[in-house]
């Protein structure tokens, strides 16, 4: 139950931050980059569906905490990648 409030509500807090981010960096194809921005939530949304219905169908309900777990290290694993790369810069 905490998951299923702290999650959206933790994106409810920080989405003004990265759209103010995004426009400001964006300048004038803030539109494009609010689009773009929308976008790949969606895909990565999908994808998120795409995994636990494999991980369901396969291994059972349990499987989905799992791929989760793993989706979201993999996703902290990029982030601190990316930030070592744009701090070498």
């Amino acid at each position: 139950m905490i998951a299923m409030i702290s999650g959206p509500a933790a994106l409810f807090a920080t989405s003004p931050i990265i759209q103010s981010n995004i426009a400001k960096n964006a300048g004038d194809a803030a539109t494009i980059a609010f689009a773009l921005n929308g976008s790949m939530l969606y895909l990565g949304e999908g994808i998120g569906v795409l995994l636990s219905g494999i991980g369901i169908a396969q291994v059972g309900l349990a499987a989905v905490g799992i791929l989760g777990a793993c989706v979201g290290l993999l996703g902290l694993l990029l982030t601190g990648k990316l930030a070592r790369e744009e701090a070498s810069c």
